[in-house]
This record gives C-alpha cells, sequence and structure tokens, in this order.
C-alpha cells in the first residue's frame, strides 16, 4: 500500500510538472516578438522624414491581431506618430509601417513603441539623433558600400587573420567617420562564397561548377560582428548568381529561364543568410545586387525576391542601386516590392547617357537635374530615394578600369548636391578608394589616404555634432552598370 501511494504521489508529481510545461509553452506560443527598423537609421536632419517599420512574429496556432502604436521619446497621446491594427497569421508575421517627420530639437531622441495583444503589452525602442542642417539631408556619407574582392585584393597577404584585422581596421575608420550603414555589394561572385556556403550552382561564366564556399574566411560574419560592435547597420547583397548581366539582356530568348534560375539561386543565398546571421542586431537589410536602368523589366526579377526577403524578415528594407540612366515612373515606384532606391550619380567614369566620357565634369554638370528628377518620382510613393555617390575615377587609358580614388574636391560638388535631393548619402566604395593612414593589414594607398584624410578634415568644419557612434539596437529593439561595382 505505501508502495502504491508513493508510485500515486510521483505520477501525480509528473502530471504536475507536465502542466507546467505546457501552460509556459502556450504562454511562450501565444506571445508575439517585435523587431523595430528605421529607414534611415539615424543620424537625420531635422525635418526629414523616417519610415518605422515593426515586425510582429506569432508562434502561436491561432491568428493573433495586434494594436502597435509608435511615439517620439514618450508613450503619450501628445506624442504618438502613428498607429495601426495588424493581423498577424499562426506562425507567421505581421507588419505595422508609418512615416513620420524628424521634428523635435537637435539631439538625442528615441523613437519607441508598444504592441498590444489579448496576451498583454510588450514595449521597445530605437535610438537615433536629430540634426540641425542647411540641407534637407545631412551633407556627409552616412553609408559607405564594401566590396569583398577589394578587401581580398587590398590585404597584405590572405591569411585569416590578416583579413580579419583589413575588416576590423576598416569598420573602425568607417566609424570615425560617421559611417552608420555598410552594404556588402555581394556576398558571392561568379560562384565564390565569402561566407561558408553550402550552395552549389553552375556557373555559366566561368564554365565550371561551385562545389559550395572554398572561403576559409568567413568576410560576411567579421563584418556583421564588427558592425555589432560599433552600432552600425549591414545590407547584404545577394550577389548575381553566376549571371552578370541578366537585367541587361531582357531581349535573348532564354532570358526566362535564366531569370528563374537566378530567383532560385538568389532566395537560396538569402534564406542561407538568414539562417546563419539573422540573429546579428546589425543586420539590417539586403541588397539585391543585380542592377537595371529598365525596372519595369527588372521587377519580374525584383519584385519576387523582394518579397521573398519579405517573408522572412519584413521589418528589413530591401535596397537596389539603378545606374546612370534609369527608366522609372512614379507608378513602377509605387507598386515596387523594392523600398530603398540607391541612385549611382555615375560621375568615376564621366557617365553621359550611354557614353562614358571619362570627364566626371560632364556629369556633375548634369547631376542636379538627374536627383531632382529621381526625387520627384519618388515623392508620395512610399519608397526611399538614396545617393549611390562614386568616390573613383578613371582616365580611359584602360578603357572602362584602371579606377583610382577622386580628389576630395570633386566629391565635395556630388554630396552638395546629392544632399538637396536624396533621403540619405553612400559612398561606394571604401576598400580600394578610402584608407585611414597608420593601417598595416592593407596595402598603403596614397591617394586613398590623402582622400580621406581630407573628408575627415571636411566633417570637422561641418556644424555637425561629433560623429560619435549611436547606441546599437538590442534583440528587442531591431533587430550594364555605370560603376565598377563588382
Amino acid at each position: 500500500m505505501d508502495e502504491y501511494k508513493g508510485s500515486q504521489a510521483m505520477r501525480l508529481c509528473l502530471v504536475a510538472v507536465f502542466l507546467l510545461i505546457a501552460t509556459a509553452t502556450a504562454v511562450a506560443q501565444a506571445a508575439v516578438e517585435p523587431a523595430l527598423t528605421v529607414i534611415p537609421p539615424g543620424p537625420v536632419a531635422r525635418g526629414a522624414q523616417m519610415e518605422l517599420r515593426l515586425a510582429v512574429r506569432n508562434p502561436a496556432q491561432t491568428e493573433k491581431s495586434a494594436r502597435v502604436a509608435f511615439f517620439m521619446d514618450s508613450e503619450s497621446a501628445a506624442s504618438m506618430v502613428g498607429e495601426q491594427t495588424i493581423s498577424i497569421p499562426s506562425g507567421g508575421r505581421g507588419l505595422a509601417r508609418v512615416w513620420c517627420t524628424a521634428n523635435g530639437p537637435a539631439g538625442a531622441h528615441h523613437v519607441r513603441y508598444t504592441v498590444s495583444t489579448p496576451g498583454g503589452e510588450q514595449k521597445g525602442a530605437w535610438p537615433i539623433e536629430f540634426v540641425d542642417s542647411l540641407t534637407p539631408t545631412l551633407p556627409c556619407l552616412q553609408g559607405m558600400w564594401i566590396e569583398p574582392l577589394a578587401v581580398l585584393g587590398g590585404a597584405t597577404d590572405s591569411k585569416p587573420e590578416t583579413l580579419r584585422n583589413v575588416v576590423k581596421d576598416s569598420v573602425t575608420a568607417m566609424d570615425r567617420l560617421g559611417v552608420r550603414v555598410l552594404i556588402l555589394a555581394y556576398v558571392e561572385y561568379l560562384g565564390h562564397f565569402f561566407y561558408p556556403s553550402g550552395i552549389e550552382f553552375f556557373d555559366g561564366d566561368v564554365q565550371r561548377l561551385s562545389k559550395g564556399s572554398d572561403c576559409s574566411f568567413d568576410m560576411v560574419g567579421a563584418f556583421l560582428a564588427e558592425a555589432d560592435e560599433h552600432g552600425m547597420h549591414v545590407f547584404l547583397g545577394l550577389g548575381r548568381s553566376g549571371d552578370t548581366h541578366l537585367l541587361w539582356e531582357f531581349e535573348k530568348p532564354d532570358w526566362d529561364a535564366r531569370n528563374t534560375r537566378a530567383l532560385t539561386i538568389s532566395k537560396n543565398v538569402a534564406d542561407e543568410l538568414w539562417q546563419k546571421y539573422g540573429s546579428h542586431p546589425s543586420f539590417y537589410g539586403w541588397y539585391l545586387t543585380h542592377e537595371m536602368n529598365d525596372l519595369a523589366r527588372a521587377s519580374a526579377y525584383y519584385d519576387p525576391l523582394a518579397r521573398f526577403c519579405g517573408s522572412l524578415a519584413p521589418e528589413k528594407p530591401v535596397l537596389v542601386a539603378p545606374a546612370g540612366t534609369p527608366l522609372i515612373t512614379p507608378a513602377l515606384l509605387a507598386s515596387s516590392a523594392v523600398d530603398i532606391f540607391a541612385y549611382q550619380d555615375a560621375v568615376g567614369a564621366g557617365y553621359v547617357p550611354y557614353q562614358y566620357t571619362y570627364k566626371p565634369e560632364r556629369r556633375i554638370a548634369m547631376l542636379e537635374e538627374c536627383y531632382k528628377q529621381y526625387s520627384a518620382w519618388h515623392a508620395k510613393t512610399g519608397k526611399h530615394c538614396w545617393s549611390d555617390l562614386e568616390l573613383w575615377e578613371m582616365d580611359g587609358s584602360h578603357g572602362y578600369g584602371g579606377s583610382y580614388p577622386a580628389s576630395f574636391s570633386r566629391v565635395k560638388q556630388q554630396i552638395d548636391i546629392a544632399s538637396r535631393h536624396t533621403g540619405m548619402l553612400t559612398g561606394y566604395a571604401y576598400h580600394g578608394y578610402l584608407q585611414a593612414p597608420g593601417v598595416t593589414s592593407e596595402k598603403p594607398l596614397p591617394r586613398a589616404q590623402k582622400l580621406y584624410l581630407d573628408y575627415a578634415e571636411y566633417l570637422q568644419c561641418l556644424s555637425l555634432p561629433e560623429t560619435s557612434r549611436q547606441e546599437a539596437p538590442g534583440p528587442n529593439t531591431g533587430g550594364a552598370g555605370e560603376s565598377p561595382k563588382e
């Protein structure tokens, strides 16, 4: 009898334990997990327009609704900048989006949110700085493009430790220049992956079978880790899936098949990147590496891929970089699944419509009208207009090649124009064209060092606050081209 009582008690204890586990699991499943992204991430000029995107995940077995409210600095009716009620499917994500103006005094602020569901309320914030500026956009390079091949080519040797130092030194140097956004132009190039990849595909350009990654150094992971430390934000470029001219050869009879293949590969790359690196706080968005000039046709590639990236993390924006003669209309922009268009300024090779003149001043002469047009296209479309400002030039003695760092006096003209018409300035590209003096992990480039120093001096003369790094958002707050991009 005593044995029976002991056995019965043990059973009751086990049942109680299982009930506690089941209750905890049910509570966890009923919870929603928000992730906030602010575009641009900041600092921003006072009066600038910002997009607030909050993704709410629902791991429960039933559909949930959530009321999302956004605030500036304090959670009060007076400081609310927008609210939405969203439905979140079982096992899926819902997205709340609002636009607001950077109203308020210069200095530190916080975009705040609350998510209210029947199960409770969750809150979070995104730190951002408002800056007094004479131009609608801050006249400085807040974003910088990263060419993985240039990282390899500029290192003193190919040892993983040396490459790690190149990444560390360059991210530190960019942080000193106030750079907040890094754009990795590609994570794959002609079948070579710059991270440990298990993806295989036949690369028609080099006629060989790619057996996944032969990369002994995880460049993607290294940049994300350094960006985490510096509170930066990183776009990951998906690569060109071995088809470098996909969005320039629409008339070829095999284009539909090539597009289907490219979409399959690109989706596999995006999914793999999300699985490997989705936990990094600095993982900010996606860059679709294929460049275009005809958005109507390019949308057959852009839209399905952008929507797929959105299915992985709807709060993370998708970026493209249109070439120097973009064929775009406001209607095409409004219907596009892409979020940010960073227009190449095409100054490096002195591009004028359908011709390289190798005289940058000729492109600069038409740049004001170009960016006025881009800005006009974007009005009321809900899409971001950024610049892709070229820091290089070439003299034509090697055809379209042999690029070298530009003078800062020329870059300054580009900054002056783009800051009047776009939402954020990005510089193409860091490695090879900018270099902090004293860096031992890279081969010395005197012209690149001069451009770095001249630009740093310019920043000191601006009436902007010190380019101190921002607080890094944590897991609960956010989680044929006219330039030689590859």
